[in-house]
């Protein structure tokens, strides 16, 4: 292996916060210097094209593929990625199976300054909101079928300021996004899972690499934490089960719990009329067996007979 090390990364201000975070830890488990990590800013077309949802130009691949062929050629070492970002479907000669611990996996509600919420519930009457997510549009619906989703895209800093500037009554963001770049909105609630349930990987940082690059995978092995790696494994398999991808409005979430794993999957319709949601718990292992339990939970889901919205 020759130094150094060329980690890429999207250039927005989160993503480099979080390749930094992934050098710091390569840093205090390897004894290296500073001058053996190189952090590689890539600008991708799903940063470039902000005005469009993403469905409509391709998917969350918008975000990887210029990272993910700069890889491939040896051009970079290893990338960090949101996992939440990454397609479902690995890509061929690539691997992404090391994962930090995960942050906070939930979502938040941020009001304009013009507003006083507490809640979803508490909107106002055919209020606006902002948010380029199915799975977000789909269970505000399901909440609130009265309310307006206003498509936002752009970073975290974009979005907040879109809210400032008028037009929306809230938006929807990642608390994990929210945190690592250490912004605390004023007029904001945290939503729990059960009312919000997150995108399967939401909240954690995936590293990729070279399947044949086992120098740099053990590097990376001392950065994994077993337990977010499992949990990710559990939800991935629920979409796997389910054939999803960006556009599937569906909210996945595992978590350790009293020695047992604990699994909500939730599929919705695109306008928020049909809900599935299936609970499933199991002693795990192994990945093995962490992606059985997600897959059983999916098909347990598809044979259920959706709800109908009041």
């Amino acid at each position: 292996m020759t130094f150094p090390l060329r980690i890429g990364s999207r250039a927005s201000r989160l993503a480099l916060l979080q390749a930094e975070t992934v050098a710091r830890g390569l840093l205090h488990a390897h004894g290296l210097g500073k001058s053996d990590i190189r952090l590689e800013p890539i600008s991708t077309k799903g940063d470039n094209i902000k005005e469009k949802p993403l469905w409509e130009m391709g998917g969350k691949g918008l975000f990887t593929e210029n990272i993910e062929s700069q890889l491939l050629r040896g051009d970079l070492d290893l990338a960090v990625h949101s996992l939440k970002d990454m397609p479902t479907k690995p890509t061929d000669g690539l691997r992404s199976d090391i994962m930090l611990e995960r942050g906070d996996a939930r979502d938040m509600l941020i009001v304009s300054p013009k507003s006083d919420v507490g809640s979803i519930k508490t909107l106002k009457p055919a209020g606006c909101i902002g948010t380029c997510a199915p799975r977000r549009m789909a269970q505000l619906s399901w909440m609130r079928p009265d309310l307006k989703m206003v498509s936002l895209r752009g970073n975290v800093e974009t979005r907040l300021s879109k809210l400032e500037s008028g037009g929306m009554d809230a938006i929807v963001l990642a608390c994990a996004g929210l945190e690592r770049l250490g912004i605390e909105p004023g007029n904001a609630v945290t939503l729990p899972v059960d009312e919000m349930l997150p995108a399967a990987g939401q909240g954690v940082i995936a590293i990729q690499y070279r399947e044949s690059d086992d120098r740099v995978r053990e590097l990376l092995t001392s950065l994994h934490h077993q337990e977010t790696g499992l949990c990710v494994a559990i939800e991935k398999g629920f979409l796997e089960a389910l054939n999803g991808s960006c556009v599937t409005p569906a909210g996945a979430y595992a978590r350790a719990r009293n020695e047992r794993f604990h699994f909500t999957g939730r599929l919705l319709s695109l306008d928020g009329t049909e809900l599935r949601e299936v609970y499933e718990e199991a002693d795990i292992t192994g990945i093995d067996d962490a992606v059985a339990l997600g897959r059983r939970a999916g098909e347990a889901l598809l044979r259920q007979r959706p709800q109908r919205r009041a």
